[in-house]
């Protein structure tokens, strides 16, 4: 019975060493810092649509279409093409094919953007316009996500350097970090999505467009251990 009581008291020290003692004095927090970008490049995607009694006619009709829109795009210089999709489907009467429906997409992106929205409107004579979207370039994002990290490092350590104090600690080191970035994008204005849906009638009509700003956002997690 004494050699067992021994035992007992030897092993309580180590217990406490190993287990509890790992999360000791542990405080986990936050911080995040944002910021407003200026918008510097449109996006913009049109598709070419084209109905016929056959398939072929109706695809015929949106290639036609297409190689306008890409002819009146090799003379600029500032703006990036690309066509997308390509859908061919049946119409119905009746529960009968009554003909074919062909479209075919094409996006276009630029941080010329007054250049971008003159040629939008130019080709809305034959192209319909489907989603305009503004954004910053991967560059000036990386730098104001890197300006916002020194930002937030700064106020993490103040934070936490705070927190020591309160709770009369000696020292604090930093446990682990875990840095988050994440854009908020506005919605495009409703000036520039109703120009979007010009009649024929208005075709010659500029696109009236405003690019606003996005918010870039960087939040830190961390947890810190008092000393």
């Amino acid at each position: 019975m004494w050699i067992r009581t021994v035992f007992l008291i030897l092993l309580t020290p180590l217990v406490w060493a190993t287990s509890p003692m790992e999360s000791y004095n542990r405080v986990h927090l936050s911080v995040s810092a944002s910021s407003e970008l200026e918008n510097n490049q449109l996006t913009v995607r049109l598709v070419a649509r084209a109905e016929a009694k056959t398939a072929a006619k109706a695809a015929a009709k949106v290639n036609e279409k297409m190689q306008w829109a890409l002819s009146k795009l090799d003379s600029e210089q500032n703006i990036a093409s690309k066509t997308l999709n390509y859908r061919t489907f049946p119409k119905y009467n009746h529960q009968e094919i009554s003909g074919w429906q062909v479209e075919q997409g094409l996006e276009l992106e630029s941080s010329k953007i007054e250049t971008l929205t003159a040629i939008t409107s130019e080709l809305q004579g034959g192209l319909d316009v489907v989603n305009m979207k503004y954004h910053s370039s991967t560059q000036a994002r990386r730098l104001e996500e890197n300006r916002l990290i020194e930002e937030a490092i700064v106020a993490f350590n103040q934070r936490a350097d705070l927190i020591r104090k309160q709770l009369g600690a000696k020292n604090f080191h930093i446990v682990k970090l875990q840095i988050d970035s994440q854009d908020r994008y506005q919605n495009l204005p409703r000036s520039a999505t109703m120009s979007a849906r010009t009649t024929a009638a208005e075709q010659d009509t500029q696109t009236a467009v405003r690019a606003g700003t996005q918010t870039v956002i960087v939040n830190i997690n961390g947890e810190i251990e008092l000393e």
